[in-house]
């Protein structure tokens, strides 16, 4: 049997896309700083007390720069007041680091609407982001202590662009069944299948899929049994019997579920782990805000930070023999 090596063939293109990940002109566009300057910008009304000064594009765009370039609240203020008068927006008033800080949690971030030409195709999954405790060597010298604690981070991504299409974050004892129906409901478009580990497997996130029109493409968990009154369990009834007649052929069980994952295409369902992956590589598995609404914000901004990296160009990958 041959074996196939996964090679770029894109290296000369993908090389300049990485490079304009850091260009200043892939996070400030031309329309912001013309309404910056010309205070076209809405500012947002604010409840009892002082109403906002600042636009939430401002903090947005410093906060966005804040992620990319990781640096601290109060450096990013340096950065920008550095920056500003080089872009024709020294007119421009600046938050300071505080008042930064307390907006991060009180703007609205929207992903990027990305278009498709037919129904999306999503897997989804789910990390931990760590917010403080011990370093990895003290762990794996001690052991994990008590105040090591994470953010649970859920994602909806397209198996053909790799974009995000939905994000829920949450502490770590959201089920992954829990978030997967609430990332199902902030998506309007029409979705084909859904791809998802065992974690899914739940006849409650089953029906969700169902009624959204939607094929699950999930693993039954190895103790399920057939339950053949159950419409919302159809794919999951036919995925058993596949499994069982692999059984009856003499496979083990292990190959008849390694056949149906096959067979069904559930390998795709890699893509959501790659993402994941591309996530902690370019912002780190760490968290740099403390509150759990500024963590939020900064999942959902680097999200869209790296939807936008992805919307430059991905690297072209075939397999050769």
């Amino acid at each position: 049997m041959k074996r196939h090596t996964p090679k770029t063939t894109n290296w000369a293109d993908y090389n300049q896309k990485l490079e304009q990940r850091g260009s200043l002109n892939l996070w400030i566009d031309e329309d912001l700083i013309s309404d910056l300057n010309s205070g076209r910008i809405e500012v947002p009304v604010g409840g009892n007390g002082r109403p906002f000064e600042f636009p939430d594009a401002l903090i947005e765009l410093l906060l966005m720069v804040r992620i990319v370039y990781k640096i601290p609240l109060r450096q990013t203020m340096g950065f920008a007041k550095s920056l500003f008068p080089h872009m024709g927006l020294e007119k421009v008033r600046l938050p300071n680091f505080s008042t930064l800080c307390r907006r991060a949690h009180k703007i609205e971030v929207v992903l990027d609407r990305i278009s498709s030409n037919g129904p999306l195709h999503l897997a989804l999954d789910s990390t931990g982001l760590k917010v403080y405790g011990e370093g990895e060597w003290k762990v794996r010298q001690h052991g994990v202590g008590k105040r090591r604690t994470w953010r649970k981070v859920h994602f909806a991504i397209d198996t053909e662009t790799f974009k995000v299409h939905a994000v829920v974050v949450s502490t770590n004892d959201m089920h992954d069944s829990q978030a997967g129906g609430k990332l199902l409901d902030l998506i309007d478009e029409d979705i084909g299948y859904v791809l998802g580990d065992g974690a899914y497997d739940t006849k409650s996130m089953r029906k969700k899929i169902k009624e959204r029109g939607t094929i699950p493409i999930i693993p039954p968990r190895e103790d399920a049994i057939i339950h053949p009154n159950n419409p919302h369990l159809k794919e999951r009834n036919e995925s058993l019997q596949f499994i069982k007649d692999g059984l009856d052929k003499g496979l083990s069980l292990q190959d008849a579920r390694k056949a149906w994952k096959k067979s069904a295409g559930y390998h795709q369902r890699s893509l959501v782990e790659t993402h994941m992956y591309r996530f902690k590589n370019t912002f780190s598995d760490k968290l740099q805000s403390r509150l759990f609404e500024n963590q939020a914000a900064e999942i959902f901004l680097k999200t869209k930070l790296l939807n936008r990296m992805t919307a430059i160009g991905m690297p072209e990958v075939k397999k050769i023999a």
